[in-house]
């Protein structure tokens, strides 16, 4: 399968995220606003493209991006954590959801992202699922 731009800049932001070497700071920093950036775009783009997702809405929090988009099953929430330490190793939270402005929904599903290609096998077998 050939590497297209949007698979390399999914690549990218997902092993950026996998390192978790973010300057702390009690404000925004420049290193987290190009990250966001950067992020903002190439899961955009995945989504849209990849998974057939007809709404993304992205949201920068304090150190985390989280969001929700829509999939012809459905809605989905989306956190990555704090981009600062991975703690708990590296992975995205998601989980289904009712509508744009839901942050309860499903349970919570954690999908590794330190293996771009199983991250993608993962999200299409979730968002592909009746919610």
């Amino acid at each position: 399968m050939a590497t297209t731009k949007s698979d390399m800049a999914l690549r990218c932001v997902l092993m950026t995220l996998c390192r978790g070497s973010f300057e702390s700071s009690s404000g925004l920093t420049p290193e987290f606003k190009v990250f966001w950036s950067q992020f903002g775009r190439a899961f955009r783009t995945y989504l849209k493209t990849e998974l057939g997702a007809t709404e993304v809405y992205l949201r920068r929090g304090h150190f985390e991006i989280s969001g929700h988009f829509r999939t012809k099953p459905g809605w989905y929430y989306f956190n990555t954590g704090d981009v600062r330490y991975r703690l708990q190793g590296p992975r995205l939270l998601v989980r289904t959801a009712e509508h744009a402005a839901d942050y309860h929904g499903g349970p919570n599903m954690y999908i590794p992202i330190d293996n771009v290609d199983s991250f993608k096998t993962q999200m299409k077998t979730l968002t592909t699922k009746e919610n």
